[in-house]
């Protein structure tokens, strides 16, 4: 564990104050929720909770499906990482931090679709390089109106997204999603 030198004192409603320089290193945002737990050593741990990541078996379960069906490889990330894949490479993605942009895209709730053969711009869905990845779809996965992941679609073959994969993924974000805001 990282000692920072910082003490804080707890206020008469029992809050404590995490500093700036720590939230920021974080990207703890005001509202985000954190989970908090009592460790084996009697020690009070906050975690941030992602309510996708408590989805992750469904998402792999999804993923799985839909790399059958599509032939393409399919990921669930949450604000900070990949949950769920399925398709080439899978041990290089899952579990690991999402890249910058995705993380911008995650925030911008925004649809994304990219196809190599009318110039689009293919994203790195981790710090490294996605190499051979011709075409690529991500979908927001919303809870409520707040925006907590995406599931992804990747074609490392040269056929474009098609409107069935736009479909199957859209049937799938819709789901999570209604999973997501009956969880809350």
């Amino acid at each position: 564990m990282k000692q920072t030198g910082m003490v804080r004192k707890i206020d008469e409603l029992g809050r404590v104050v995490i500093p700036k320089e720590i939230r920021n290193v974080l990207r703890l945002n005001v509202g985000m929720q954190l989970e908090i737990y009592i460790n084996e050593n009697s020690e009070l741990v906050l975690k941030k909770f992602h309510p996708v990541t408590s989805l992750a078996e469904i998402a792999q379960g999804f993923c799985d499906v839909l790399n059958q069906m599509l032939n393409k490889s399919i990921l669930v990330c949450n604000k900070e990482k990949i949950i769920a894949y399925t398709g080439e490479n899978k041990k290089s993605f899952i579990n690991k931090e999402i890249n910058e942009k995705l993380v911008d895209l995650v925030c911008s709730s925004s649809n994304y679709v990219a196809n190599n053969s009318d110039g689009t711009t293919i994203i790195d869905i981790t710090t490294e390089k996605l190499n051979n990845c011709k075409s690529q779809l991500f979908l927001p996965i919303l809870a409520g109106e707040n925006c907590e992941g995406l599931i992804g679609l990747l074609g490392f073959a040269d056929d474009e997204i098609s409107t069935h994969d736009i479909k199957s993924l859209e049937l799938v974000s819709k789901y999570i999603n209604r999973q997501l805001t009956n969880e809350n």
